[in-house]
């Protein structure tokens, strides 16, 4: 009896110990499966599809987002959730809210498994307690390993003071569908989006018909457009080229938006209106452009590194409505999608303005201006930020929420970095708070230098000022493309205070001015010709990789003329911006024409191949002596063998520049008289490497302009008779030591009359042996012809005779007749053929024998 109750004890025992291990090894696990419903701690979003309507599929592969699904959702919050971000709010469950969705998001959702989708509700809905509406969007944060740097993001916004911060909650999604099947799909962020509505960004929305001021001055929602389709009714340029677009009123009939021809004009009209009073500089633009918000936007993009800041349609502004007289400000903002921002890894040093409008308002220090309003808003920005970072702070709460969900996140979607057991969602996030950490300190030494970041470059015409340029201490700037006019004179170009011409860009850490320079039309020196940096150039086709820039120089150096114009001859191959960089669209050859506004051009041919492009084997100047007089000038071309190869530089070196200098366009200039050779190399990365040809050219330089001399070399005054079967061969040679004879050579006349080459003669160098044939010398009459060998800057004459055959001899008739038996021979081989016939029978018979 007591063994039993024994056994039973012990049976008890294991029991207990078995459903103990089960709770922690699989109750208290994050669920991921996902075909199961997941208890992650954080509300459940359950998104159920009628798939007759539309499949899930077809709507995660719609490239533009422009397949719905149609369902219900629903949310359930766990009993006990505790949302960091506002603890009083009532979060309650829905069941099954009527609606559509799709999907939303450019990198995301071409780069990641992991889509972010945008959910229309039939019904506007309180979630939450963030307001009622119908628009909401699930962020996938697929580019951020802790889930968390949006929440980040708009919970120090929303502290910065801007008119609209979304807020969202953290949540597990689930999708599923008759086809599809019920799938987790991971860790999402459940939010508002950005739109002008109640609740939202509410600044008035327009509606269709309005036409009239002050109704069409707002509101309006704009957005950076480089993300926009190109011909899009919404995307336009300012005069400065900053691409906008239009995201509310939406005026693109094929997005569902409307016309109306009165509001675009408007809103277009009036932030060009807001750019020129920017770059204008002073105070002027403070009326209409909201200090305050540019100052907020730049701190939160800043503080964070954002790699989308100012350059995806995640870079917002907007125009309030004009009321009572007074203009409706534009504002910078909202802030969303922070996902590529944050954590950069070692990278957390340095700051920019970020974009063109921010540039000008980097010099506004005066009383009120941006520079004030920056540090005015620091001291309590960076108190928010440490309540983020420290022990207990507002990334330790969201970790606490967030684990279990991001570790079932992880199983599903990797991030790439960690791929086994290895991975630790602590850690991803402890790397977060050391890279915030390190950018807090940074910014902290170097917030007080902002002040100095920024310069101005201001254009001067005659003592006036005719526009004004910014650029930032790090960066290079293009000379701003004005063509100032002075009566009677010509526009030089620009110079500094010193006098020291400035030709391409400005750099520095100090304001600028330059001033115009005009001399004379009597004495402006006309551009005559255009060098390339490579006579021609191949590069193998990759779709990842598809720009190439043209490297090209106008001459003489002090020509006035040197704007060029761009052109190509096959668009579908290759088209060409205005400042000649190369935009390639797929395999072929491409011939992209540089012409002066003289009407001079220069062809530079581009091959685009599927193929590897191969070494060069060998590198051949296309000519081995250049006669130059004192100050002239020579391009170098070259070729190489095979014609197609990779080149990625060719470089030049003159034995002596006293007497011809050479640049790295292969540009000679003599200067002064004397005989040098110039060293060439065409050079190529092959590996670790430096793959190289070399070759030499020969510069001869005299006081007097080189005047070619051609010479008839070969036999004075040839004589050529009817019945002879040889050519007449003609050398010709150029100056002495100068072997580029053939390469001048155009054709050879006769009397006046020009040949045809291959037909009539042929040519070839060495120096030029011109070969006449019999054929074209037989129909010469008889007599002296003039030979005339043209070359493109000379020519050589001579004088040959054509001589009529002379008659063949006739054999004398024998003076008695032949008697001799000519017969003998072939009786000799009739007896030869029988005997051998005869000698064959015998042997066979023999053999039978």
């Amino acid at each position: 009896m007591k063994n039993n109750q024994g056994i039973r004890r012990s049976t008890a025992v294991l029991l207990y110990l078995f459903i103990f291990v089960f709770s922690v090894f699989f109750l208290c696990r994050p669920v991921h499966a996902q075909d199961e419903m997941p208890d992650n701690g954080i509300p459940v979003v359950t998104i159920e599809i009628d798939e007759s309507q539309g499949s899930i599929e077809e709507m995660l592969k719609s490239p533009d987002h422009s397949v719905y699904c149609y369902g219900t959702i629903s949310i359930r919050v766990p009993e006990g959730f505790h949302y960091s971000d506002y603890p009083d709010l009532d979060l309650k469950n829905y069941d099954h809210l009527k609606m559509s969705v799709r999907g939303r998001g450019n990198s995301t959702w071409n780069q990641k498994d992991k889509k972010p989708f945008k959910v229309k509700l039939d019904k506007k809905e309180d979630i939450f307690g963030f307001g009622k509406n119908k628009h909401w969007v699930l962020l996938a944060n697929a580019f951020d390993p802790s889930l968390i740097r949006n929440r980040i993001t708009y919970w120090l916004s929303e502290r910065l003071g801007f008119d609209f911060t979304p807020q969202g909650v953290p949540v597990d999604l689930v999708m599923s569908g008759e086809q599809f099947g019920t799938k987790y799909l991971g860790s999402y962020y459940l939010a508002e989006n950005i739109r002008i509505d109640d609740n939202r960004l509410e600044i008035g929305e327009l509606e269709e018909d309005d036409t009239e001021m002050p109704m069409i001055s707002g509101g309006y929602l704009i957005q950076n457009a480089l993300q926009v389709e190109e011909g899009s009714a919404n995307r336009f340029n300012t005069t400065r080229g900053e691409p906008w677009a239009t995201d509310t009123p939406n005026f693109e009939p094929r997005e569902g938006g409307y016309e109306n021809e009165a509001q675009k004009t408007y809103i277009r009209n009036h932030l060009n209106t807001v750019e020129d009073a920017i770059f204008a500089g002073g105070e002027s633009y403070r009326e209409l452009l909201d200090v305050e918000s540019a100052a907020s936007y730049w701190l939160m993009n800043t503080m964070a590194m954002n790699l989308d800041a100012y350059k995806t349609s995640s870079t917002y502004i907007y125009k309030k409505r004009d009321e009572n007289g007074v203009t409706g400000k534009v504002y910078w903002g909202p802030v969303w999608d922070f996902d590529y921002a944050w954590d950069q890894g070692e990278t957390y040093e340095g700051m920019s303005a970020g974009h063109t409008w921010m540039k000008p308002l980097f010099t506004d220090r005066a009383e009120g201006g941006f520079i004030e309003e920056v540090r005015k808003q620091w001291p309590s920005f960076r108190e928010n930020v440490i309540s983020v970072i420290k022990e207990g702070g507002l990334l330790d709460q969201y970790y606490a929420e967030t684990k279990l969900s991001a570790e079932a996140d992880h199983i599903i979607n990797p991030d790439g970095e960690d791929t086994g057991s290895e991975y630790s969602y602590k850690e991803k996030v402890e790397n977060l708070r050391t890279w915030i950490t390190n950018r807090l300190a940074w910014l902290d030494a170097n917030i007080g230098t902002i002040d100095e970041m920024v310069h101005t470059v201001t254009y001067y015409v005659e003592g006036e000022e005719a526009a004004k340029d910014y650029f930032e201490t790090t960066e290079t700037l293009f000379i701003l493309p004005l063509e100032p006019a002075k009566e009677g004179c010509i526009f030089m170009g620009w110079e500094d205070q010193d006098g020291n011409p400035v030709e391409f860009d400005i750099s520095g850490d100090h304001d600028i001015q330059l001033y115009a320079k005009f001399i004379d039309e009597s004495e402006a020196v006309q551009a005559n010709d255009i060098v390339f940096a490579k006579p021609y150039d191949a590069v193998h086709y990759n779709p990842e990789q598809n720009v190439y820039m043209l490297d090209w120089l106008v001459l003489p150096h002090d020509a006035y003329d040197k704007w060029v114009d761009f052109f190509s001859s096959d668009e579908s191959v290759a088209s060409v911006t205005e400042d000649g960089q190369v935009n390639i669209h797929g395999p072929g050859t491409v011939t992209i024409t540089v012409k002066l506004r003289n009407g001079i051009s220069r062809d530079f041919v581009l091959t685009i191949t599927e193929d590897e492009v191969p070494l060069p084997e060998t590198m051949i100047p296309q000519t081995d002596v250049i006669h130059l007089c004192t100050g002239e000038t020579a391009n170098l071309l070259m070729n190489t063998e095979p014609a197609i190869a990779k080149v990625d530089e060719y470089v030049y070196e003159s034995e002596n520049a006293d007497i011809a200098d050479v640049n790295s366009y292969g540009v000679i200039t003599a200067m002064a008289p004397g005989t040098v050779r110039i060293h060439i190399s065409a050079n190529t990365a092959d590996g670790e490497e430096t793959h190289t040809c070399e070759g030499w050219v020969t510069v001869i330089v005299s006081d007097a302009p080189f005047v070619p001399e051609y010479t008839v070399v070969s036999e004075e005054n040839p004589q050529w008779r009817k019945d002879q079967k040889d050519e007449l061969i003609i050398t010709v040679k150029r100056n002495e030591e100068d072997d580029t004879c053939i390469m001048h050579f155009e054709t050879v006349q006769i009397d006046a009359a020009e040949l045809i080459r291959d037909t009539d003669y042929t040519a070839k160098a060495g120096s030029t042996i011109i070969r006449l044939r019999p054929a074209y010398l037989k129909q010469l009459d008889a007599g002296e012809h003039t030979l005339s060998v043209i070359f493109d800057d000379g020519k050589a004459e001579t004088v040959f005779t054509i001589l009529e055959a002379e008659n063949e001899p006739v054999p004398d008739k024998p003076a008695s007749p032949d008697t001799s038996d000519h017969s003998s021979g072939w009786l000799w081989i009739s007896a030869m053929m029988i005997s051998l016939l005869v000698s064959v029978i015998c042997i066979r018979r023999k053999l039978a024998d």
